[in-house]
């Protein structure tokens, strides 16, 4: 997503949770190889929907991912103890 390129998610797992399929590229069951190699073709090929995948992940990527929303969500995970130890 940093680098403005949809991705391919499981639908097995918290991955969706990042990536929005389809705003951000798709999200399949990884044991249904039909439609993984059906997935892969399309993110290959160099469509108006690629582009629009390509132009949505990078902007979510700014949006909620860099290292500053990183740093802030972890502080934020963090003060709860830190302000638990400083009140001892």
């Amino acid at each position: 997503m940093r680098l403005g390129r949809p991705c391919l998610v499981s639908t097995l797992d918290a991955a969706r949770e990042v990536v929005d399929p389809p705003q951000h590229g798709l999200a399949v069951d990884p044991a249904d190889r039909e439609s993984l190699a059906a997935a892969v073709g399309r993110l290959l090929s160099d469509s108006p929907e690629w582009q629009d995948w390509s132009r949505l992940a990078r902007k979510r990527y700014e949006q909620h991912f860099t290292a500053h929303h990183m740093q802030q969500r972890f502080l934020l995970a963090l003060a709860p103890t830190h302000k638990g130890m400083l009140d001892e």
